[in-house]
Formats: C-alpha cells, structure tokens, sequence
C-alpha cells in the first residue's frame, strides 16, 4: 500500500515557532531600548564635557578670570572639529561661565556631567 504523504510544517508546529519568536522579541526590544537610553546619556556627558575643556581653553588663552561667560563663537574653534556637538535625546547646551560646568536641558530639566 502507497501512502501519498505531503511534506511540510504542520500547524502546531508553526505556532510554536511564533510563540519562541515572540518571546525572544519581547526580551529583546527593552533591553535595546535601554542600551539605547544609556548610550544617549553617555554621548551628552561627553559632549558637556567636550564643551567645558573647550571653555576652559578659551578662558586660558584670553587670560580670562573665573565668571566670564563665553559665547558660542568663542568656543568653537577649541572644540577640536567643525560642528557644534548636538545632544541625542534632542535637548539644548547652554554654556556657563567659567568654572561652572555647561549643561544640556532635556524637557526643561538640567542634567550634570
């Protein structure tokens, strides 16, 4: 007797399949989203602190005491490149006087170095 057998994937077996997906999926996409958080938290600290050596600079160079308060343009050519630095969670640098450190508001608050 020949049994016509058809190859393929039954249902249940396809289910479970999506069922291993989707729980990979929901640890996962947290956890990038974390990362992610993070990683933009680290690049704004260093842009602050890229900020602050270059008013530092501006202040060592011009002789300039502690309260002076650069401008944008003061500062720029120390920066060590072309751009000014942009924060990755879209907030604002605003620069401090001398011997204050710079800082970034996102969503009307001050985060810190």
């Amino acid at each position: 007797m020949k049994r016509d057998r058809q190859s393929g994937f039954t249902l249940m077996e396809i289910m479970i399949v999506a069922l291993i997906i989707s729980l990979l999926a929901a640890i996962a996409v947290p956890s990038y989203r974390l990362a992610r958080r993070r990683a933009g938290a680290k690049a704004c600290v260093n842009n602050l602190r890229i900020l602050d050596a270059a008013k530092e600079e501006w202040a060592m160079v011009n002789n300039l005491a502690e309260g002076s308060v650069p401008g944008e343009a003061d500062i720029k050519p120390y920066l060590g490149r072309e751009f000014w630095p942009v924060c990755p969670a879209g907030g604002v640098y605003t620069l401090q006087p001398i011997g204050v450190n710079p800082t970034c508001s996102i969503n009307g608050e001050h985060v810190l170095p």
